[in-house]
């Protein structure tokens, strides 16, 4: 067997990173706005879900496509999420700076905690909009249910994808890295989560549009 033909593992591994890379440099050039983020995170986990159930099509194409569709709903979604995590952080600064007294680690501790309730939230909120469509109420229901649900997990995903783009950025030897794979892989492996847990959601929806 040729270690590179069409059908070879090396060449689906070379295939699917090279995937990865032009997603993430997608994700980042949507995201320079910054008020864009959310829409930039609900097509890149659109074109994810895909991916891992080998149903992509026109990456490029697939991904613009998303972003353009879901731009309006998850920027509403995403400015409340931004503008809390802007008091948290601000907060945060200000207490470790120094700058305020009072309450000490209790405060700081629940601060951190804050943000990363937020980014759990946030993180299902997309992947919710990316897959379904609800009003944004209902999209930020699913997102809490499915928050606390599974909330150790959700927990570990949200500190190692911090770990992992921490460390592509603040990491000159690394950053090679992460203009290709820092936001993209971590993406990539928890989709193949979020499949299967949104799955019985999808099967409900088909059946109830008669098998469409």
């Amino acid at each position: 067997m040729k270690i590179l033909s069409q059908d070879s593992p090396v060449e689906a591994v070379l295939s699917r990173a090279f995937d990865l890379a032009v997603l993430n440099l997608l994700f980042l050039l949507t995201c320079i706005p910054v008020f864009t983020v959310g829409a930039a995170v609900t097509a890149l986990y659109d074109v994810m879900l895909k991916l891992v159930r080998d149903e992509e099509g026109a990456l490029i194409k697939g991904y613009f496509g998303a972003f353009s569709e879901n731009f309006k709903k998850a920027t509403l979604c995403f400015l409340p999420l931004l503008f809390v995590m802007a008091v948290l952080v601000w907060n945060l600064y200000w207490y470790v700076g120094g700058y305020l007294t009072g309450h000490g680690q209790g405060m700081k501790a629940a601060l951190i905690a804050g943000m990363v309730l937020i980014c759990m939230v946030g993180e299902w909120i997309f992947v919710w909009q990316a897959r379904f469509v609800n009003t944004i109420r209902e999209i930020w229901h699913n997102a809490l249910f499915f928050t606390f649900r599974y909330l150790l997990r959700n927990f570990i995903f949200t500190a190692a994808t911090a770990l992992w783009i921490y460390l592509t950025v603040f990491f000159p030897q690394l950053w090679i890295v992460g203009i290709f794979f820092a936001f993209s892989l971590p993406a990539f492996l928890k989709s193949l989560f979020y499949r299967n847990k949104l799955q019985p959601f999808e099967d409900m929806i088909r059946e109830r549009d008669g098998g469409l």
